[in-house]
């Protein structure tokens, strides 16, 4: 008896759960109702109508992880950024330039749109009133449009944060799906992430077979673009020198990518290590091999060591621009004779030293770098602000550097009041 009086209960507490929230949701739906199309008209909508429309409301997104592949623990923080992000983010809509959240238009004004669909052929007090009250937000400038075009450019957004370059291609799409379970009904908005699988294979270099994965990038809407070069880009003259050749990269290309490029979300580099292909700017060191600027908006920031494969491009390693064997470092070697591990115990081999505030404002660290080509890596302190952290850094301090480029090992005439 205890048991069943237990059941009751817990069935009596969730149906009043249930009215409340239903309360709630009209609340708020009634003050959408007065803003829209006057105050004192929402209480002559008729109960049925509002239950009809409660029934079919929307209610929100739900994530859907449509393959097995995709890491567990991928969904969790991705629900928490996109709800954060939902919350801000504001458009305006209707003539009357309404502001409102993506997060209330996806629970509220998409609710609104089936009230408008729903109300065309009834008939009760203030319908016109309500249907033209209505009608700036749904035919005059269609509000949803306004509303889809920003939705997928969040996700878009999400994506890059989260997308690799070959095996980690995610994409995702909007669904919906009508939830009918007991008293609870609506509409979901259903946001599919699926992971297309990476194209791998093996070549035998320097009598080791090696594992190598095709570059390409993700895109939501166009699938995945794979990145290709030829033969006319790599400056060969060759017959069908024009003929696209598959881009495939070492993992220890990614290991050095990510290391040195160390202060971007991992989602950020590889859309710019996308683009950098997609527009290739490429100088032959050897007979076949070759660099391909790295670049972050506009600004250098290292480069991709190309080789040429058994007809396909296979990208080596990155270097970042002051690692030995850049253009830019053989510069900055002559004029201060630092060895490779000289740079990497300042930390002048990875891009968080030069974007944090000691580095940038420092004009005696400038010149240095300046001479030795190196201008971008600080220019991005501001060409990329937002997309950069400028609290990563593995320098000691500006002053530290400065010491130890004028210490006895060095030959550094003019900079910081060093005299010879």
């Amino acid at each position: 008896m205890a048991q069943k009086r237990k059941k009751t209960d817990g069935y009596k507490r969730l149906k009043l759960t249930e009215l409340q929230n239903k309360k709630d949701y009209f609340i708020r739906f009634k003050q959408i109702i007065d803003l829209q199309c006057g105050e004192g008209l929402f209480s002559s909508i008729p109960k049925v109508v509002l239950d009809e429309v409660y029934v079919c409301r929307s209610m929100g997104f739900k994530l859907v992880m449509k393959s097995n592949r995709i890491p567990e623990g991928f969904s969790s923080p991705l629900k928490t950024m996109l709800n954060c992000i939902l919350q801000k983010e504001k458009i305006e809509i209707g003539s009357h330039k309404i502001v409102t959240t993506l997060k209330e238009y996806l629970t509220f004004y998409l609710t609104l749109r089936v009230f408008y669909t729903i109300t065309e052929n009834r008939k009760f007090r203030n319908v016109d009133k309500l249907r033209e009250g209505l009608r700036d937000l749904f035919e005059f400038e269609d509000s949803y449009f306004v509303f889809a075009v920003r939705f997928k450019q969040v996700l878009e957004y999400l994506c890059y944060t989260c997308r690799g370059i070959g095996d980690e291609l995610i994409i995702a799409a909007i669904n919906y799906e009508c939830v009918s379970n007991g008293n609870k009904y609506g509409v979901t908005t259903l946001i599919e992430f699926d992971l297309i699988e990476a194209q791998t294979m093996r070549v035998k270099i320097d009598g080791t077979n090696r594992l190598l994965t095709r570059m390409g990038y993700a895109f939501n809407d166009y699938g995945v673009k794979w990145c290709s070069l030829t033969k006319h880009d790599l400056g060969l003259k060759a017959e069908f020198d024009d003929v696209p050749l598959s881009v495939y990269y070492q993992n220890h290309m990614l290991i050095r990518l990510f290391e040195r490029i160390d202060s971007m979300p991992f989602g950020l580099v590889c859309f710019f290590t996308y683009h950098s292909f997609l527009c290739p700017v490429i100088i032959r060191t050897s007979e076949y091999k070759w660099l391909l600027e790295f670049r972050i908006m506009s600004c250098k920031a290292g480069y991709f060591v190309l080789d040429l494969v058994d007809n396909l491009i296979m990208v080596r390693t990155f270097l970042f621009l002051t690692n030995n064997g850049t253009p830019e470092s053989t510069q900055l070697n002559q004029s201060t004779r630092l060895s490779k591990l000289d740079k990497k115990f300042l930390a002048i081999d990875k891009l968080s030293t030069f974007v944090s505030a000691d580095f940038v404002n420092n004009h005696d660290v400038r010149k240095i770098f300046h001479e030795a080509g190196c201008d971008s890596l600080f220019e991005l302190s501001t060409e990329a602000r937002g997309l950069i952290y400028s609290d990563i850094n593995g320098l000691e301090s500006t002053e530290y550097f400065i010491k130890y480029l004028q210490s006895d090992s060095y030959y550094l005439p003019n900079y910081a009041g060093h005299k010879s």
